[in-house]
């Protein structure tokens, strides 16, 4: 039968220094993957400008604020590509492409 050695006697001889110095590295190197993943979004990805509608509410205890609102949030279905029966609050997938003004336009709905 082999014996094999357990881990505990190998972090036994590995020295309190290289055992930190090794978790710094891996927290390190844990938060530099997740930098990395939404870095690799900004690189790659396509900017989309949306047309803002402002909503002015008021709240008792926020006062007056705005919250944007965006005019492609409500869409004319009959005049747009792709599938036409839609649940409220169904999860879709919107074809966008740029208009006159350089500001994105749906050009489709479709399921997702």
């Amino acid at each position: 039968m082999i014996r094999l050695p357990s881990a505990d006697a190998f972090l036994g001889r590995v020295s309190p220094l290289w055992r930190g110095l090794a978790a710094i590295v891996l927290l390190c190197a844990l938060i530099l993957a997740m930098v990395e993943s939404r870095a690799g979004i900004l690189r790659s990805g396509t900017e989309v400008r949306l047309a803002t509608a402002p909503v002015d509410p008021r709240d008792l205890f926020r006062g007056d604020y705005v919250i944007l609102g965006y005019k492609i949030s409500t869409l004319d279905l009959s005049r747009l590509d792709g599938d036409k029966s839609f649940e409220r609050n169904q999860r879709v997938f919107v074809r966008v492409a740029p208009g006159a003004d350089g500001l994105a336009e749906a050009k489709g709905v479709y399921l997702a």
